[in-house]
């Protein structure tokens, strides 16, 4: 996933441009939702009797659902969206990063804090 939308925004291989980047990142993107929501990790999470587990393995899953769909907006902005000021691709990337890497901390924080009562 992030191997196409780098290979797509830098231009590195000739055969990978922008949307090539789009759409093999999204592919892979809903592989891993595909893996989360109903594969082999979503089966390992419904077997564990353990609470706070399961509270920080569903709102991960939410965040990598619901969090995630920020990066692809800022790469179609930037991308697909006609001229848009690269400044502003930035802010929606920067967004995404927060949403993406704090909440996560404070879920796992959370669990853990459940998990010691």
């Amino acid at each position: 996933m992030l191997v196409f939308g780098y290979l797509g925004e830098s231009g590195a291989v000739a055969a990978i441009n922008s949307t090539t980047g789009f759409v093999g990142g999204m592919l892979f993107w809903g592989l891993c939702l595909r893996e989360l929501w109903s594969g082999e990790a979503a089966e390992a999470n419904a077997g564990s009797k353990n609470a706070a587990g399961h509270y920080a393995y569903d709102s991960l899953k939410k965040i990598v659902t619901f969090g995630w769909i920020i990066y692809p907006a800022g790469y179609a902005l930037g991308y697909f969206g006609g001229g848009v000021n690269m400044d502003v691709v930035n802010q929606v990337y920067n967004l995404a990063d927060f949403v993406n890497k704090i909440l996560p901390g404070v879920i796992v924080w959370a669990a853990a804090r459940m998990d010691t009562k």
